[in-house]
C-alpha cells in the first residue's frame, strides 16, 4: 500500500465475503496488519543465511578435501604434500571457528552481553600481534604483509583491538591481488589524546555509496551467491 507520504508498507490482508439476504454479494469485512517489519527482518535472515552459507561452506570444503585425500591413503607415498593437506585442513579449521566466534559476538554485542575488559596496552604489541596471527594467510594469498607499529600507549581491550585488526587485515588480503601489499599503520592525532589505525589494501576497493552499509549486521557490497 502506497502512504499519503509516498512510501510503501506490507501489508497482510484476510478478509471473508458478505452477502445480503437475497444472496448478493455486499463486498468484505477483515483486517490490514501492517507487516512491513516482518518482511525487512526475514530479508535480513535471508541475507544472513546466505552470508553463512558462503563463508562456512568454503572452509569446510577444504577441510572435507584434504582429509578425504588423507583417508584414501594416495599421499601417503607422499609426506611432503601429506602434511601439506594437514596443514590446509588445520588452517581452514581455525577460519570456521573464528567464523563461528564471530557470529556469536554479533549476538552478544546485540544482546548486551559483551564485556569490555579494558586495560592500558601497547599500540605497536597489539599491531604487531595481530601482524604475526594474520601473516600465514598473507603469504599463502602471496600479499605482502606490511606492518609498521607505532609505540603508544592506549586504554583498550586488547583482545577485540587485535580481533578488529585480523578481521580487516584478513578481508584486505582477501580482496587483494596477489603480488599487491596489505599496510596497517597508525598516526596520533594532533591533539595527541587519540590513536587512527588503518589498513589500506590496493584492491577494487568500496563503492561510495555502500561505505554505511556495510557495517550492517552481515553486510557485504554483494551477498549474493555468485559473487
Amino acid at each position: 500500500m502506497r502512504r499519503a507520504d509516498g512510501h510503501y508498507r506490507w501489508l497482510l490482508s484476510r478478509g471473508v465475503p458478505r452477502f445480503r439476504l437475497d444472496g448478493s454479494f455486499a463486498g468484505y469485512s477483515g483486517t490490514c496488519i501492517d507487516i512491513s517489519d516482518r518482511r525487512e527482518v526475514e530479508k535480513l535472515k535471508d541475507e544472513f543465511i546466505s552470508v553463512v552459507n558462503h563463508e562456512l561452506r568454503t572452509p569446510l570444503a577444504s577441510i572435507l578435501g584434504s582429509l578425504d585425500l588423507l583417508a584414501s591413503g594416495i599421499l601417503q607415498t607422499q609426506p611432503e604434500k601429506e602434511q601439506r593437506m594437514l596443514q590446509i585442513a588445520a588452517t581452514n579449521a581455525e577460519r570456521l571457528v573464528r567464523l563461528i566466534n564471530d557470529m556469536l559476538d554479533i549476538e552478544r554485542i546485540e544482546s548486551g552481553k559483551m564485556t569490555l575488559n579494558k586495560q592500558v596496552c601497547d599500540g605497536a604489541e597489539l599491531m604487531a600481534t595481530a601482524g604475526d596471527e594474520i601473516r600465514g594467510l598473507a603469504t599463502q594469498s602471496n600479499i605482502q604483509l606490511s606492518v609498521v607499529p607505532l609505540p603508544v600507549r592506549i586504554w583498550a581491550d586488547p583482545d577485540r583491538i587485535i580481533q578488529v585488526f585480523t578481521n580487516l587485515l584478513s578481508d584486505a588480503i582477501k580482496f587483494s591481488r596477489a603480488g599487491s601489499t596489505v599496510e596497517l599503520t597508525a598516526t596520533l592525532t594532533v591533539s595527541a589524546q587519540q590513536v587512527q589505525f588503518q589498513v589500506k589494501d590496493q584492491g577494487r576497493g568500496i563503492p561510495p555509496d555502500k561505505l554505511t552499509a556495510i557495517f550492517g549486521r552481515c553486510q557485504q557490497v554483494d551477498a549474493s551467491d555468485a559473487r
